[in-house]
């Protein structure tokens, strides 16, 4: 295995440390025996990653793991904003925005 290919590898198991982490989960058993948690841990590491979320989080769950900020924080900060005020925060496109808050 080549030097690239070890850091790929490497970042992988970052990201989903940090998003198991993230979840509140310490940790993940799958058997040996199971071919789907087999095939699921080797398109995690061949895949390109934003195939393997898409493969295997659908809907929500998809989004949730593109955030840095557990699904129950997000709810507590963002759950009771007006669409207007949702629609500026998931602006993707303006390179600058600037939200003026207070009373």
């Amino acid at each position: 295995m080549s030097a690239p290919e070890k850091e790929e590898i490497r970042k992988r198991v970052r990201i989903l440390r940090d998003d198991m982490k993230r979840n509140g989960i310490d940790m993940m058993l799958m058997t040996a025996t199971d071919p789907h948690a087999s095939e699921y841990v080797n398109d995690y590491f061949t895949l390109d990653y934003e195939l393997f979320i898409k493969q295997y989080f659908k809907g929500e769950h998809e989004a949730e793991i593109s955030r840095n900020i557990t699904p129950s924080k997000y709810h507590q900060l963002f759950a009771t904003l007006s669409a207007r005020q949702r629609q500026i925060i998931d602006d993707k496109e303006s390179q600058y925005i600037v939200v003026a808050a207070g009373p």
